[in-house]
């Protein structure tokens, strides 16, 4: 329950047990930083530098506070049971604060509930650093030497789950190369054992690793950014160096204790939002590389703290694309963008159960469309459609919690729920309408879920399990959730990162959360290409949503595409579509029909209805916009391949195509 400001202070003055802190001026003693990491990594760099100026401005003492371990688990387990009075304060990180969550079941902490926002202060680039003794001296070398000696290279990380460690992991992962990892109590420690020739390799932040690059004591081997560096101009990037579409950065913030008053919160903010401004913090900070989100090569992006302290930020469309606009979180956090470390944090979880799906630019398909045409296989996942990315990352945050779980499908969401839970041996109830394909049946109870048949399409399904989920005490699984968007999102860096200067992408929309996905990967890379979204003319919710600006209900008579049959639009997904797509087309069950069979006979490849949309509707764009397609690069995804063997063979022998 909240309490207005009048109702608080009458509150102060009224209770005799009231906390000390909540009458005192502000700060009333030394002021404490917590650090999750040794002296001498980036965190504790900026930690110190911010404590100097904050203890100038109060004239009380603000000390920094290094507790490391377990990838900030040690730190964050005491910060959060400070009391809410500011005097204690947190150097919020990449890896235990967005990291942990997904890559640990149980935290002493929630990532959402326990913190108070009051600034992003950083966006830092990495660096692989290797021993100068090494006989590699340069990425490719150390590629083709890890290829010679599988495992045989150990590198260090800050901690199990960390920034780095997840960093390396991908560049390992798109490298095909196999190496060894140990985990240390922080970054430092990893630099020192690598420029003492233990171990190989290891990943800090520029700003960690710079001095020690400059000394001659570790060798820079590559930059994690798409662009170089300003103060590392002669180290090329991952990208240039053999490991393609690669990307990371680290991000540093402040946080409070949950609880801490607004007006204590916003005297930290605004002392920041000053001293981030200032020429000497500006160099200190800047001065050791980075880059924006455009990947221009230039210095450390100094995020102004100015507004409101607690906002997030997403890119809106404006006559100045490349800008970014704060959003407040607490009133519109359904409608924003998941950032970039949200994303990669997302597909961390999704890696380590599947490996990435292949992309192709299939040369028949671009003879169709005059251009060339780049195709992404979601059917090549193990349960064989896209939303199992989505299913890994949400079961990733709920794992501990041993309540049972109930969602309901058409098919390729809840084959994704019961693979994720079973992987996490979770109970899992999954209710289909009736008629629903007898083979996605059978998949979803192979995979352990317990089925239940209820209502005529999918709408009705879910109203049935939310009133399941109520009455059994069951955890209702949404069909739209921001940690769906992040896992299916990870489709979308593998594609985007990859072909990286697509033109036009197009993108089905069922529920949104695909839809909604590739447009948080646009977001986050800063790519430039136009999103299309695809709908069944035979179940228009979407298209008509879109065009009056609020959720329009329609019927759905589509007897094709399952995975666009959707009654009634997610409100959250439609405002976010609403701002991010470029285009609606809509297709008919004749032309998804064709695009199944193109699909077959052109890639061998089995398609789903929903999965053969973004066919089908760039081949209508085709033939209604000649010329249209001439010279540029197209972007679609075969969504999923789940489709009953009696359907898909009337599809063969009773469509035509040229």
């Amino acid at each position: 329950m909240r309490c207005s400001r009048r109702r608080f202070l009458a509150a102060a003055l009224l209770a005799a047990g009231a906390p000390a802190w909540a009458q005192e001026r502000y700060p009333a003693r030394p002021v404490r930083f917590v650090v999750p990491y040794p002296p001498g990594g980036a965190s504790d760099v900026t930690a110190r530098i911010l404590a100097d100026k904050l203890t100038e401005a109060w004239g009380q003492q603000v000390i920094v506070d290094n507790r490391p371990g377990a990838n900030g688990i040690v730190a964050l387990e005491v910060f959060v049971k400070q009391p809410p009075d500011g005097h204690t304060l947190l150097i919020a990180n990449l890896g235990p604060n967005a990291i942990n969550p997904a890559v640990y079941p149980k935290l002493p902490y929630d990532p959402i509930r326990d913190f108070a926002p009051v600034t992003l202060l950083t966006e830092v680039p990495q660096v692989l650093v290797a021993y100068p003794g090494l006989e590699a001296k340069t990425l490719p070398e150390l590629l083709a030497l890890a290829k010679a000696k599988p495992g045989g290279i150990v590198y260090g990380t800050g901690g199990n789950g960390s920034a780095n460690h997840l960093a390396i992991e991908l560049m390992a992962s798109i490298a095909g190369i196999s190496m060894t990892s140990v985990a240390y109590r922080g970054d430092a420690q990893a630099m020192t054992d690598t420029m003492s020739g233990q171990i190989a390799l290891t990943m800090p932040t520029v700003v960690a690793a710079m001095p020690h690059v400059k000394s001659g004591k570790l060798r820079p081997l590559a930059v994690s950014t798409r662009r170089r560096v300003e103060s590392l101009p002669e180290v090329p990037t991952m990208d240039e160096s053999g490991v393609p579409g690669f990307e990371s950065a680290s991000w540093g913030g402040v946080m409070a204790p949950a609880g801490t008053q607004r007006t204590i919160v916003d005297t930290v903010h605004s002392q920041l939002a000053r001293i981030l401004q200032l020429p000497d913090v500006r160099q200190k900070l800047g001065g050791l590389g980075g880059h924006d989100h455009r990947h221009r090569a230039q210095r450390v992006r100094i995020v102004p703290a100015g507004g409101n302290p607690q906002v997030g930020c997403s890119r809106e469309k404006s006559e100045h694309p490349d800008r970014m606009t704060q959003r407040p979180i607490a009133a519109e956090a359904t409608q924003s963008l998941p950032s970039l470390s949200q994303l990669q944090a997302a597909r961390a979880v999704v890696l380590a159960a599947m490996p990435p799906t292949p992309q192709y630019a299939w040369p028949l398909l671009a003879r169709r469309l005059g251009a060339e045409v780049w195709l992404k296989h979601e059917n090549h996942t193990p349960v064989g459609a896209f939303k199992l990315r989505g299913g890994l990352a949400y079961l990733s945050r709920i794992a501990g919690d041993r309540q049972g779980l109930i969602a309901a499908t058409r098919g390729n969401h809840g084959q994704s729920i019961a693979y994720a839970a079973a992987r996490h041996r979770l109970p899992v109830m999954i209710v289909v309408p009736h008629g629903n394909s007898r083979e996605k049946n059978a998949a979803m109870r192979a995979l352990g879920a317990q089925l239940v048949e209820h209502g005529e399409d999918f709408q009705a399904s879910l109203e049935f399990a939310q009133r399941l989920a109520g009455e059994r005490g069951l955890r209702m699984v949404p069909s739209f959730d921001p940690m769906l968007v992040c896992g299916v999102a990870s489709c979308w860096l593998e594609l985007f990162e990859a072909v990286p200067d697509l033109d036009l992408v197009f993108v089905p929309i069922g529920l949104g959360s695909g839809a909604c996905a590739a447009a948080a990967a646009r977001t986050a890379l800063g790519r430039r290409m136009r999103l299309i979204g695809v709908v069944s003319d035979a179940a228009p919710t979407y298209a008509l949503s879109l065009q009056a600006g609020h959720p329009v209900p329609a019927p759905v008579t589509t007897e094709l595409a399952d995975g666009l049959a959707c009654r009634v639009p997610n409100a959250d997904a439609l405002r976010i579509l609403q701002r991010e797509l470029d285009g609606v087309v809509q297709v008919s069950d004749a032309e998804i029909a064709q695009a199944m069979k193109i699909l077959y006979v052109d890639t061998h490849n089995v398609a789903e209805g929903a999965g053969a949309a973004s066919l089908a509707a760039a081949l209508r764009m085709r033939r209604e916009q000649p010329g249209a397609f001439d010279g540029r690069r197209i972007g679609l995804t075969l969504t999923g391949g789940n489709v009953d063997h009696e359907r898909f063979a009337r599809v063969l022998l009773e469509t035509a195509i040229d």
